[in-house]
């Protein structure tokens, strides 16, 4: 099975010394089409080789996903040999890979919202305003995000031997209160508890495995103008709920779309959407790290650390699910 090459060390050893992740991850889907739809089997194959000794691209892992369906593993009592799938089933579709970027759709959605003054306007929609009262308004917005205190995910990036990493921890909320305004990053959904096994059978803090269900789905954009981006988030918020938008200390926005109890295929057709506007496909995985809200940007000991400022809250449909 595939889980148990996964946790067969020589696999990994070859994979770094030899540099075979192509063909590995080729290998592996074709054994997996057969039991999980091709985005998962991204998921789970992108989370494998996140140590075998070199950075492996999200959009690698979708090619060797996407390549090896014509030639996907089926029980036959026959030879061994290439299953072709049907014509229908084997050319691209929204289930299959993500949407390209959709320049007309772009333009319409700028073109309706050119009236507005961009993020002045989503601070003007915003209720409550955010940092208008004292101290610890950011840990009294991260509690009012994940009620309950659930299990949080949190990290920040560091530097090893000059490759950056990311360092994870999972806690209880209220373990983490007094030190959430000193982080990063932040799994927009709560995790399930502690720790998980990734797929290699290592103990973790942050993988799949112990990721509860989706709450939060995040969208950022960062090829366009700060004002652009919030033109497509106030386009996206006629369509689902907007909770908060945090800027990240750099280039984009992110936005962070209220999702809980909604059925799995709505949100994945809400998220195409998103893409199609130019959203990057990489927050679709559900232990992806976003910018912490109010939280602080660190990029490295050479560079000042920057406020990942809350320009927009809207507390309404959480209120709406108690």
């Amino acid at each position: 099975t595939l889980l148990s090459t996964l946790s067969n060390p020589s696999v990994s050893f070859f994979m770094s010394q030899h540099d075979g992740v192509n063909g590995w991850l080729f290998s592996a889907a074709r054994q997996l089409h057969h039991h999980y739809e091709q985005p998962t089997i991204v998921d789970l194959l992108h989370e494998c080789t996140q140590d075998c000794g070199r950075t492996v691209p999200r959009r690698e892992v979708e090619r060797a996903v996407k390549n090896s369906a014509r030639w996907a593993w089926r029980p036959t009592h026959g030879a061994s040999k290439p299953v072709s799938l049907s014509r229908r089933a084997s050319s691209p579709t929204p289930s299959d890979q993500w949407p390209m970027c959709d320049n007309t759709l772009q333009a319409s959605v700028l073109s309706k919202y050119s009236p507005l003054s961009g993020l002045a306007e989503l601070l003007e929609r915003s209720d409550p305003r955010p940092m208008d009262s004292p101290d610890n308004e950011m840990e009294s917005i991260i509690a009012t995000l994940f009620p309950g205190n659930p299990w949080v995910c949190c990290g920040n990036p560091y530097r090893y031997c000059g490759e950056k990493k990311l360092n994870s921890e999972t806690q209880r909320l209220e373990d983490w209160l007094g030190d959430l305004d000193n982080k990063s990053l932040i799994v927009p959904s709560p995790m399930r508890k502690k720790y998980g096994l990734t797929q290699d059978g290592k103990k973790s803090e942050r993988t799949l495995a112990n990721v509860g269900q989706r709450r939060f789905l995040v969208a950022e954009f960062d090829r366009h103008s700060i004002d652009d981006q919030s033109a497509f988030h106030l386009h996206l918020s006629e369509l689902c709920p907007l909770v908060c938008v945090v800027h990240s200390g750099g280039k984009s926005l992110h936005g962070w779309y209220y999702v809980s109890w909604q059925p799995e295929s709505k949100v994945r057709k809400f998220f195409e959407y998103a893409v199609r506007l130019g959203a990057d496909p990489k927050t679709w995985n559900r232990v992806q790290f976003v910018r912490m809200p109010g939280g602080v940007r660190k990029d490295g000991r050479d560079k000042p650390d920057k406020p990942q400022t809350i320009y927009y809250l809207n507390f309404n449909p959480l209120n709406n699910e108690l």
